[in-house]
């Protein structure tokens, strides 16, 4: 389960509290040094030990959320490689593609597979971009990744810009599987008005 402050701030993005404790630390070691008080010097080592133990804590720990950011790049890498294969291992046995929303019904894992394979067969991506991202751990098994990319398809003149959820769940075997893929949005539509989805 997610530990409101500690999974955010400690687990998956520990440099930025690392940073403001060790900066802290030190500040208040310098005051302490000029004017000669243990109690502060005492008090700024503990933070800058405490910045430490939280940046290598943050980087031992792997969460769900940061699983899901892993599986979604290589998800991501494959149809840009054209590599069905590969897309193929990395979708769960139940995997689902959504639009619009992921509380919308959607289609099964072997139409995903169907619907990439017409697309990859159609369209060759030159590049491909990946920003916003932003990670969520629901519990010790789901993750869940928010994210747009910036698509650039031959034969295109301008880039496809899209926005996608994708939950990721670590199965019987321990691995980490996509179970559900939610098309957002395509050039600030809604995905369901994009003919061929």
């Amino acid at each position: 389960m997610a530990i409101p402050f500690i999974t955010p701030y400690v687990f998956e993005s520990p440099l930025p509290l690392a940073l403001m404790l060790v900066l802290g630390g030190a500040i208040a070691c310098w005051i302490a040094v000029r004017s000669s008080q243990s109690g502060v010097l005492r008090g700024g080592i503990a933070a800058i030990i405490l910045g430490v133990a939280v940046f290598v804590i943050g980087r031992l720990v792997v969460t769900p959320g940061e699983h899901a950011s892993e599986v979604a790049h290589q998800l991501i890498n494959a149809a840009t490689n054209r590599d069905l294969v590969e897309i193929d291992s990395l979708l769960a046995p139940t995997a689902m593609l959504s639009l619009n929303s992921q509380t919308n019904p959607g289609i099964s894992r072997s139409a995903i597979i169907d619907l990439a394979d017409r697309s990859l067969r159609q369209f060759t991506i030159s590049s491909n971009s990946i920003g916003g991202e932003s990670i969520q751990t629901s519990d010790s098994m789901t993750g869940a990744v928010s994210l747009t990319c910036r698509t650039i398809v031959d034969g295109v003149p301008y880039p496809t810009l899209s926005s996608w959820l994708i939950r990721v769940q670590r199965q019987d075997d321990s691995r980490w599987l996509v179970t559900h893929i939610t098309c957002v949005s395509i050039n600030n539509q809604p995905a369901s008005s994009i003919p061929g989805l």
